[in-house]
């Protein structure tokens, strides 16, 4: 099909160069900066030790609360009937295109230890500073991205599916767990895995807000500007590869074990709409 579409093949071939020039050569350079005494040394000093432990506890926490909070506002904003729903399908985006560095830089000048909430009217002199801070500000930064994946989930969802499973007896809050959430379970895999890539490559909410908890996408700013040590960054900065591919390569795997699970019968959409949600959940 290639051979026969040469506006086809130029495309390919560009898309190749483009990799090949922006990804695999960088990657490849990256990979010979560090010298075996670099990679000695990152192996055996506790700082760097105790900087990848730390990225990792932010990983499983900031992921798992952003995924669970932007779950929940799509499913409210798809499935709710919110009032005012126009105004927090916009919210996120607002968010999502904030650099990480103003998020960081408001959450010290709302709930720093002077700040708009915590101290000018609520009279507390609370730290920000430390891993709880850079947890919250990663949730809120990164839950917009679990939002606009599962946004689009909830949306397409063949509602005969849900109606099949209501006339059939199932309640409201059965339908939900079996059924509404296992069909979004790829959307859920996708957004989990783009947050988890992001909080590993976070700079601007730990730099800001971490104070003296350190992770490894600060420690290799701080090794290349401050130290200008080359090799040592580069060994850190492979560090962090290694759990995005990890990441990645689960996410696939458990992607292709459920991706038959579930079925419809014919192409054609559906007009139902779909059932309501539990009172309880729509007030929450």
């Amino acid at each position: 099909m290639i051979a026969h579409d040469p506006v086809l093949a130029l495309g390919y071939v560009a898309v190749l160069l483009f990799l090949l020039g922006f990804v695999a050569a960088p990657l490849v350079t990256v990979a010979f900066a560090p010298s075996g005494a670099d990679w000695t040394r990152v192996a055996t000093t506790s700082r760097w030790r105790e900087a990848g432990l730390n990225t990792l506890l932010l990983v499983g926490l900031s992921t798992t609360s952003a995924l669970v909070l932007g779950t929940l506002y799509a499913f409210a904003v798809t499935r709710a009937r919110l009032p005012l729903r126009r105004v927090f399908e916009v919210v996120p985006l607002v968010l999502l295109v904030t650099p990480s560095f103003v998020s960081g830089l408001a959450f010290i000048l709302l709930l720093g230890r002077r700040g708009l909430f915590t101290y000018h009217l609520l009279g507390l002199e609370t730290s920000i500073y430390g891993w709880h801070g850079v947890w919250l500000a990663q949730t809120l930064s990164f839950f917009p991205v679990a939002y606009l994946v599962l946004r689009g989930v909830f949306l397409a969802h063949d509602a005969r599916l849900e109606q099949a499973a209501r006339g059939l007896g199932a309640g409201r809050w059965r339908l939900l767990t079996t059924v509404t959430l296992p069909l979004a379970t790829p959307g859920l895999l996708a957004a989990g895995l783009f947050i988890a890539i992001g909080v590993l490559g976070d700079f601007g909410n730990p730099m800001l807000l971490g104070g003296r908890f350190r992770v490894l996408a600060t420690e290799v700013y701080t090794e290349l500007t401050g130290w200008a040590s080359v090799g040592t960054s580069a060994a850190l900065g492979l560090f962090l590869l290694v759990p995005a591919v990890l990441f990645f390569a689960a996410q696939q795997r458990v992607q292709a074990a459920t991706s038959g699970r579930f079925q419809s019968v014919g192409g054609r959409g559906s007009g139902l709409t779909p059932p309501p949600v539990p009172a309880g959940l729509r007030a929450g």
